[in-house]
């Protein structure tokens, strides 16, 4: 029996292997009834070889379930949607047989694996739910000083936000513009609600009047702006001229989270859910609450189809036990609170969990954890750090790979708030502290956030700091701050009013989106021409497209006001690489497309079919005399110029060699008599004719 059971497990985990991730995770005990399934390889599939019939999906009491299946752009990804829901309080079996083909032909065996669903909240549990966040919030806030006496009404006449903050230092800033939310933190609306873009002076770049609580205003990697939006709850996301164009909800029926969202340069979108659930916490402790509502944490990635692709759920890889300073008595507990996402040079989630004390590092391929930092299951030696950080916020990855990280302090003693960067030994387990920075109050103390808060490390080395909620008229908000600890920029929130910011980030914004790389295609490739064809920038009037051979130097440029531009007079059986740029009707122009390329086809060579090597352009036509000839040259190459009359007589020719790239020359023709000639340029036994007027 011993060996029919070890040999049963070798067979099921060479079978897993094959799987790099499946969703939701095998063993998985809290699934929401409408969860769709995902499933990947790891290797590019042969989408031929995709079937319903190689998929099952039963549940213990929903019995077989149909499937709509689709295979994700990155070509990797099967998404399962059952087309109705599961029932509640069920085991879920998913069976994929064997006969799934990757794109080198190898076929892959079976494998299964089970989930099961949560049982069926009451009425009551239902608005325990519901209500979870909102008691989470004012509890915090009552740890934190605020007197729910003082709350009223300051809405008055919504204006600019000019006079909603004072700028304390400006002296010599890094350039570029601050992006900010701002709302009342004592939980009543006022006329600076909103969130801005200004200049370090102070000017007002962009305001979005009497938006209050809405979160995370940033540029993203794609161009284009997000923000969250209390009212839905949902990430909107805004083009340059701050129009709102699209917006997203989390997939599985979870509910958007405040915290981060992030559009990647491919179009994929990442962001937190959370997930509250009821839990028997007297499993832990007898007097415990047998019915606590406990929010965990869900992590998506949505492809630029909104498919899901990626999930990673608190409840299957955290105790809920972990939480440091939370209380596990109470009914209504937030055990992870994720507040930050970034990503390592190699793609991996950096992820902070403020209620753990610990930033996890999570492969995104397997949604397995690479190491985490802090808190109970810490992995690492502190070096030169005192006191690591609690409650943290807004963890980054630089380009050294180090990490800065937002350290509320609110379990420091006394408390506090810093910025700190440590260098991580990630083969070693250690983490060394290598700055840190203690923003002053206006009387020279320590100052300190409860929440909230976020640190940007420059292009010049300096830091931008957002400390986050407080109470305090005693300090200011935001802080740029040199490599030795100078503040050269400074802001204040208006405290009369206790303006909140929950995050700032400085940006060189150039308000007009570049085109979207996912959707650029190249279409109808001949041996002469392609046809590219990209979607709409929201609010661009006209677009450039720019070519070239691959390994030359110099591009071709052309403008088009349509999202598409056929290329012709290309070279058969050669690669070209291009990118497209937006001109914004605010007079701004987009940063180019990541680079991209084509092949065109091997030319078919016929009685009346050549190979072109150049293309040409006469201007002005008609002419007055003087006649300027652009042609450009794939390759060094000798040119003929001729100049003919209507009945085929040579008027003049010259030969020379030029370089390859774009060429212009210029004929004076002025002797010639008004009528109509033929412009003929020779290449390499190739010819082209242009016809042109002289008047």
């Amino acid at each position: 029996m011993k060996n029919l059971t070890l040999l049963f497990l070798l067979l099921h985990s060479a079978a897993f292997a094959q799987f790099q991730y499946v969703s939701p995770m095998p063993g998985s005990k809290m699934s929401n009834i409408n969860h769709n399934i995902i499933i990947r390889p790891g290797s590019l599939l042969d989408a031929s070889s995709l079937s319903n019939k190689l998929f099952s999906v039963e549940g213990t009491r929903s019995g077989i379930h149909d499937f709509k299946i689709v295979l994700a752009r990155d070509g990797k990804t099967i998404i399962l949607q059952p087309v109705t829901p599961f029932s509640y309080s069920e085991e879920v079996t998913v069976r994929i047989s064997a006969g799934l083909k990757t794109v080198n032909r190898k076929t892959l065996s079976g494998y299964s694996f089970s989930f099961s669903t949560h049982r069926e909240y009451s009425l009551a549990e239902q608005e325990q739910l519901h209500n979870a966040k909102q008691i989470l919030m004012k509890e915090e806030l009552q740890r934190n000083g605020y007197d729910e006496s003082t709350a009223g009404d300051d809405e008055g006449d919504l204006r600019d936000i000019t006079g909603g903050f004072t700028i304390v230092n400006n002296t010599n800033p890094t350039p570029g513009e601050i992006f900010f939310d701002a709302w009342g933190g004592f939980g009543f609306s006022t006329k600076f609600d909103g969130y801005n873009i200004i200049e370090p002076n102070g000017d007002s770049v962009y305001y979005s009047a009497k938006r209050a609580y809405d979160f995370d205003f940033d540029v993203n990697p794609n161009g284009y702006l997000s923000v969250y939006n209390t009212n839905y709850p949902r990430y909107d996301i805004l083009d340059s001229s701050y129009a709102v164009i699209d917006y997203y909800y989390p997939a599985n029926g979870y509910t958007m989270d405040v915290h981060e969202f992030t559009l990647t340069a491919d179009g994929n979108a990442w962001f937190i859910a959370d997930d509250p659930e009821i839990v028997d916490m007297t499993v832990y402790n007898s007097g415990y609450c047998h019915n606590a509502t406990v929010t965990g944490t869900v992590i998506q990635e949505l492809d630029p189809d909104k498919n899901l692709i990626f999930e990673w759920n608190s409840f299957d890889h955290v105790a809920i036990t972990e939480s440091l300073h939370e209380n596990l008595s109470s009914c209504v507990i937030d055990y992870m609170h994720t507040n930050s996402l970034d990503f390592d040079a190699n793609g991996n989630l950096v992820v902070s969990n403020r209620h753990l004390d610990q930033v996890n590092k999570i492969d995104p391929a397997t949604g397995d954890f690479i190491w985490r930092l802090g808190g109970i299951s810490n992995e690492f030696t502190w070096v030169d750090e005192p006191e690591p950080f609690t409650y943290e916020h807004c963890v980054r990855v630089l380009d050294n790979g180090n990490l800065t990280v937002w350290d509320n302090g609110n379990y420091h003693v006394p408390t506090h708030s810093m910025a700190k960067e440590y260098q991580l030994d990630e083969v070693n387990k250690v983490a060394t502290l290598v700055w840190s920075y203690q923003p002053k109050t206006y009387s020279n103390g320590n100052a300190y956030w409860f929440a909230m808060g976020s640190v940007q490390r420059l292009s010049n080395g300096n830091t931008l700091i957002g400390g986050g909620w407080d109470f305090s008229s005693n300090q200011s908000n935001f802080f740029e701050v040199t490599p030795t600890d100078s503040v050269v920029w400074e802001m204040a929130l208006n405290n009369g009013k206790s303006l909140v910011s929950y995050r700032a980030a400085k940006r060189n914004w150039k308000p007009c989106a570049p085109v979207n790389p996912a959707t650029i295609t190249v279409k109808k490739i001949t041996a002469t021409s392609a046809k590219i064809a990209w979607s709409t920038v929201h609010n661009a009037t006209s677009y450039d497209l720019q070519f070239r051979r691959l390994n030359n130097v110099t591009w071709k440029v052309k403008n088009t006001t349509n999202t598409s531009k056929k290329l012709e007079h290309l070279l058969a059986n050669k690669s070209y690489e291009f990118q497209v740029r937006a001109y914004c009707s605010n007079g701004y122009i987009s940063d180019w497309s990541p680079l991209d390329t084509f092949k065109t086809l091997p030319l078919k060579l016929t009685d009346t079919q050549r190979e072109v090597s150049a293309t040409v352009e006469l201007n002005p036509n008609p002419t007055s005399g003087l006649l300027n000839i652009q042609f450009a040259l794939e390759e060094d190459q000798q040119v003929t110029l001729s100049i003919y009359n209507v009945e085929g007589k040579m008027i003049s020719t010259s030969s020379q060699f030029l370089t390859a790239g774009d060429q212009s020359l210029q004929l004076d023709e002025t002797s010639l008599p008004a009528g109509f000639y033929l412009a003929e340029i020779k290449v390499a036994g190739d010819k082209q004719i242009v016809k042109f007027v002289k008047e």
